[in-house]
């Protein structure tokens, strides 16, 4: 015996619209209306067949492009995985001729010099600096992107920060002709003292790079529970269109000269750091004035 084959759509349509009709000629029945006719019938049935075949058609549009929205966020992700993994492999080979290069610079700075050799030392020191800078931030780019950071808070005093700080830029302000200024601070604070280093260290050099006259100046101020630490300097300030977009990645400023190498990631380190620790950030500035970049980092509750 054949077997019997399986119902076609439209009959399965069709089987659900007489249901439907008959659940409306019920109602129609309790309500002393009548039945329905059979023309009225035989149209509200196509209609609903109708409906049927729509509502697949839009479920299937609905995952084709469910399956599209899928696929291209795996594809950015890849191509995101893969220039994390270029960016890591980058710094991590450049860190060692780096290093060997510090020692190198170290070992002549040692020596009796001649003033033009001396001054030549001291740009290589500055070339080495602003190398040195560019491949932390790429590394720690890097390690943001992926949540690779895991926030160390602790309670501590700014002063040895800020003396490291100090220390870290006089060669590159006296280099420039400006002026820089540190004032001491004693407070305590409770956070993360190598991401908040960072964070500042990304400011004064964002200050001390687009600054040609005038000066920075690094200063702390207690407000409550909050130490408001300001970076200030005299430089060339931003629009208010850079000041929308200047914590994004890879954005700089138009201030930025054509000769300057920077990947524009020193800021959106310092915003997305201050996210993971839950500090505050803000900005005042206007073009040709200068600016103030300040961190609201929490104090260090007094022990009881």
């Amino acid at each position: 015996m054949p077997r019997p084959s399986a119902p076609r759509p439209l009959a399965t349509g069709f089987l659900l619209g007489w249901a439907g009709l008959a659940v409306v000629g019920a109602a129609r029945l309790l309500l002393d209306t009548g039945p329905l006719p059979a023309s009225e019938c035989l149209l509200i049935g196509a209609l609903l067949v109708e409906r049927v075949h729509a509502e697949r058609r839009a479920g299937r549009q609905a995952d084709a492009q469910q399956a599209r929205a899928r696929a291209a966020r795996e594809s950015a992700q890849r191509a995101l995985d893969e220039k994390s993994r270029f960016m890591a492999a980058v710094t991590h080979d450049l860190q060692q001729p780096l290093y060997a290069l510090r020692m190198a610079t170290d070992v002549l700075g040692r020596q009796a010099l001649r003033a033009a050799d001396a001054q030549a030392l001291l740009q290589m020191r500055s070339a080495l600096h602003a190398a040195d800078e560019l491949v932390t931030s790429m590394l720690m780019a890097v390690r943001l992107e992926h949540s690779e950071l895991d926030p160390r808070p602790e309670t501590f005093s700014v002063q040895e920060m800020l003396e490291r700080i100090e220390a870290l830029f006089a060669a590159q302000a006296r280099h420039k002709g400006l002026s820089w200024r540190v004032r001491p601070s004693l407070a305590l604070v409770h956070t993360d003292p190598l991401l908040l280093e960072r964070m500042l260290s990304n400011l004064v050099s964002n200050a001390m790079r687009y600054t040609d006259r005038g000066g920075v100046l690094l200063a702390c101020r207690e407000r409550g529970d909050t130490l408001l630490v300001q970076v200030w300097d005299t430089g060339r300030g931003l629009t208010p269109d850079e000041r929308d977009t200047v914590f994004q990645p890879h954005v700089r400023g138009s201030a930025a000269r054509r000769h300057d190498q920077g990947l524009g990631l020193g800021l959106s380190i310092v915003a997305r750091c201050a996210q993971l620790l839950g500090i505050g950030v803000a900005l005042r500035t206007a073009p040709g004035r200068g600016s103030c970049f300040e961190l609201r980092v929490p104090r260090a509750r007094p022990s009881a």
